[in-house]
């Protein structure tokens, strides 16, 4: 059985459904580490967008600190992985303009 992923929402419950919905996906291989190097104020992803797209479980590692990706998407050209830090309030998209390209977010 394929991994089937859940987007989450905040306010979502976590359940025991849910958590052996990741462990399955870990258990069958689907895990994708993908880090995100730093260069000024701009991190790149370590994967490309497809890479990561069809990944059953990518996470992305920054330092000591891990994002989960909650959305991966493509709109207009614009190619782009959502997800969550750890600490930081909101979502932050990186983005790139192929599914070959690395996504990046620059802060400011």
């Amino acid at each position: 059985m394929a991994y089937e992923k859940n987007t989450w929402q905040s306010g979502d419950v976590v359940t025991s459904a849910k958590l052996n919905n990741i462990e399955n996906g870990i258990a069958s291989g689907g895990v994708l580490i993908v880090t995100a190097e730093e260069s000024g104020q701009t991190l790149t992803l370590s994967k490309t967008w497809n890479e990561i797209n069809e990944a059953s479980f990518p996470i992305i590692v920054y330092g000591t600190a891990f994002m989960y990706v909650s959305d991966i998407s493509v709109s207009d050209g614009d190619y782009t992985v959502s997800c969550f830090f750890g600490g930081v309030e909101g979502t932050h998209n990186f983005g790139t303009n192929s599914a070959d390209g690395y996504p990046s977010i620059t802060f400011n």
